[in-house]
C-alpha cells in the first residue's frame, strides 16, 4: 500500500503465473536476432555439401548426430568461451542460440567429446577452408599481403613430468656400460671349455668379425637366448651357474632400462624434450620466463584475419616456415589467390633456408634478418670486431681486421640443419694472429688464429631483403605488421581467455587452434557486419590521420 496526502491508491502487478500453458507452435528462430553472430555460422556451415561430410563415417550401426549440427555448436561454443564438453552439452540444453543450432537435439558431453577429439580430425581444414572462401568472397581478404608469427601455447600437460634429450642419453650410456661390464663378466666365465662353445664367444657378439656391433635392447634380447643355453649347459658346475644366473638377472633389468631410454629416443625425434603427459608437447621458455610444455603456433594473417595456422614442436620460429608455407599451399588450393604475394615476418625468420623457400614459391620476402635492426640503428658499426665490419676485396678474396692482418680464404664448410637444408660456407683464417693487441677481444681461442665465414647466397638474399624492407611498401608492412599479426594472439588469449590448450596430442591441439582461429575470424565478421566497432575504428582512424 501507498499513501499520498491522505490517499490510499493500490498497486497492480503485471500477472505471474508459473504453472500456465503455452499453447501456441513457439519457433525458436523467432528469439534469434536477425544479425546475431549463430546466423554468420550457420549461413558458413550450410555451404559445406554433405558429400563433403559423409567421407568421415562409415555406416551402419546407430544413427549419429548431424555433422552440421555437431560443427555449428562446436564452432559457437568456442566463440562464447565455451571449450568443455560438459559446459557445451549444458548450454546445448539451456540457452537458445544453442537450442536453435542444434534443432532442438540434445548431444551429450561424451558424444561432443568424440566428435571433436576424433570425428573433426578430417574436418577441420575444410571447415577452415569454408570460411577462407567466404571471407575472400566477401572481401574481407585477398591474400596478397601476408604476415607471419609465432606464439608459445601452454600445453594441457604436467610441468614436473618434463624428459629431457641431454638426460636420456646420458642415462642410456650409462646403462650401455653397465651391460658391457656384464657381458664381460660372462665372457669370463666362459674361459673354461665347453662342448658346445670351445674357447669362442658368444655367439650373438660377433667375435672375429671386423662389423662393429651396436649395443641395443634388441640385441641384449639375443645374449639373454646364449645366456640361458649356457646355464643350461653349466648344471654340472653350480658354481658357474650361480654366478650366470646373477648375470642374466642383472642383464634382464639393464635391458627393461635400455628399451625405456631407447622408447624416449623415438619419442624426442631430434627435439630437446617432452612431457610425459603429452608426448608431442615440448618443454618451452615463456614470456614470463616460466619452462612449460608447449606447442609453438604459427599463423598468417591479412587484415588481421586469420588464413592460415600449423602447429610447431620447435620453439625456434626459423624451421618451422618451411612447413607453414606448405600447409599454406595446401588451403589456397583452388582459392582466388593473387599471382605476387608479399610476406612479413619479423628477424626470426630471416634465415637462408627461409628466403630460399620463399623465393622458391615466388613470394617477395618482407621479412628481417637477424642484424637488420642493428644496421639501422648505426648499433652494428660500433661492434668493429664483427665480420660485417671487416673490409673485404673481393679481387684477393680477404678480409682486413681492425689491426690491418689479413685473413684469407681457407676452404668451404657445408652445414645441414633440422630441417635438410644445406648451407655453404667460405672460411677465412688471419695469417697471425699473434702478438695482437685485439686479440682478446676479436677471437675466443687463445691458441687459434681468428676466423671468419660468411654465405655468398645469404649475403645476396639479405641485400634483395634490405632494399625490400626500405622500400616505400616494405616501410608500409613493417609498420602494419605487429597489428595485423599480433591482434589474432591477443584477441585469443586476452579476449578469448585461451592461453592453455584442452585438448592432448598435437592433431588434436590442431583441431582445437582451428576452432579458435575459426571462432576469431567469424567474430570478426560479425563484428564488421554489426557495426559494433565501428566508433572504436573511427578513433583510431582519427589518431592515425
Amino acid at each position: 500500500m501507498e499513501t499520498k496526502i491522505g490517499l490510499v491508491r493500490k498497486i497492480l502487478f503485471k500477472e505471474y503465473d508459473q504453472n500456465q500453458f503455452v499453447r501456441l507452435p513457439i519457433q525458436i528462430e523467432e528469439f534469434i536476432a536477425p544479425g546475431h553472430l549463430v546466423r554468420i555460422i550457420d549461413g558458413v556451415v550450410e555451404q559445406i555439401r554433405m558429400e563433403e561430410l559423409e567421407v568421415f563415417y562409415e555406416g551402419g550401426g546407430r544413427s549419429p548426430y548431424h555433422p552440421k549440427l555437431m560443427i555449428k555448436v562446436w564452432v559457437y561454443g568456442y566463440c562464447t568461451r565455451v571449450y568443455t564438453t560438459r559446459p557445451l552439452a549444458r548450454a546445448i540444453r539451456e540457452q537458445l542460440p544453442f537450442m536453435w543450432l542444434a534443432g532442438g537435439q540434445q548431444p551429450n558431453f561424451k558424444t561432443l567429446s568424440e566428435f571433436r577429439g576424433n570425428r573433426m580430425q578430417g574436418m577441420i581444414d575444410l571447415i577452415f577452408k569454408k570460411v577462407l572462401a567466404m571471407l575472400i568472397e566477401e572481401g574481407y581478404v585477398d591474400l596478397a599481403d601476408l604476415y607471419v608469427d609465432g606464439s608459445k601455447w601452454e600445453a594441457n600437460a604436467n610441468r614436473h613430468k618434463i624428459v629431457w634429450a641431454k638426460k636420456t642419453a646420458r642415462y642410456k650410456a650409462a646403462v650401455l656400460d653397465r651391460i658391457e661390464g656384464l657381458l664381460d663378466r660372462v665372457r669370463q666365465l666362459q674361459a673354461e671349455e665347453d662342448l658346445r662353445y670351445g674357447q669362442r664367444d658368444l655367439e650373438e657378439v660377433g667375435e672375429g668379425k671386423e662389423v662393429e656391433i651396436v649395443l641395443n635392447s634388441e640385441r641384449v634380447g639375443a645374449y639373454l637366448v646364449s645366456l640361458n643355453a649356457l646355464i643350461a649347459e653349466a648344471s654340472a658346475d653350480k658354481v658357474r651357474q650361480k654366478e650366470l644366473k646373477k648375470a642374466r638377472t642383472a642383464l634382464v633389468g639393464e635391458q627393461g632400462k635400455l628399451d625405456k631410454y631407447e622408447q624416449q629416443e623415438q619419442i624426442l625425434d631430434g627435439r630437446n624434450s617432452f612431457s610425459r603427459t603429452d608426448v608431442d608437447a615440448t618443454a618451452m621458455r615463456m614470456k614470463d620466463e616460466r619452462l612449460l610444455p608447449a606447442y609453438n603456433v604459427q599463423h598468417s594473417t591479412n587484415n588481421q584475419f586469420v588464413v592460415n595456422y600449423t602447429i610447431e614442436q620447435n620453439a625456434s620460429d626459423s624451421v618451422t616456415l618451411g612447413a607453414h608455407l606448405g600447409k599454406m599451399d595446401e588451403r589456397f588450393e583452388g582459392l582466388s589467390v593473387p599471382q605476387q604475394q608479399n610476406l612479413c615476418g619479423d628477424a626470426g625468420y630471416g634465415s637462408e633456408e627461409n628466403y630460399d623457400v620463399m623465393e622458391g614459391r615466388n613470394i617477395k620476402a618482407y621479412v628481417k634478418y637477424p642484424l637488420f635492426y642493428q644496421e639501422q640503428s648505426g648499433a652494428l658499426v660500433k661492434r668493429k670486431f664483427r665480420r660485417e665490419n671487416f673490409p673485404y676485396d673481393e679481387q684477393a678474396d680477404e678480409f682486413t681486421c681492425p689491426n690491418n692482418r689479413k685473413l684469407k680464404y681457407i676452404g668451404d664448410r657445408t652445414d645441414k640443419s633440422t630441417t635438410g637444408y644445406k648451407k655453404s660456407w667460405r672460411l677465412y683464417e688471419c695469417e697471425s694472429c699473434a702478438n695482437c693487441t685485439f686479440a682478446a677481444e676479436c677471437k675466443k681461442s687463445e691458441e687459434k688464429n681468428r676466423t671468419v665465414r660468411f654465405s655468398p647466397k645469404y649475403e645476396v638474399y639479405k641485400a634483395q631483403a634490405k632494399k625490400l624492407l626500405e622500400s616505400d611498401k616494405g616501410l608500409q608492412m613493417r609498420s602494419e605488421r605487429s597489428i595485423e599479426v599480433e591482434s589474432g594472439f591477443g584477441d585469443l588469449k586476452y579476449n578469448l581467455q585461451h592461453r592453455r590448450f584442452v585438448l592432448r596430442e598435437r592433431k588434436k591441439v590442431y583441431i582445437e587452434f582451428g576452432l579458435l582461429a575459426i571462432s576469431h575470424n567469424l567474430r570478426k565478421v560479425f563484428c564488421e557486419k554489426s557495426g559494433i566497432w565501428a566508433a572504436y575504428y573511427a578513433q583510431r582512424a582519427r589518431k592515425r590521420a
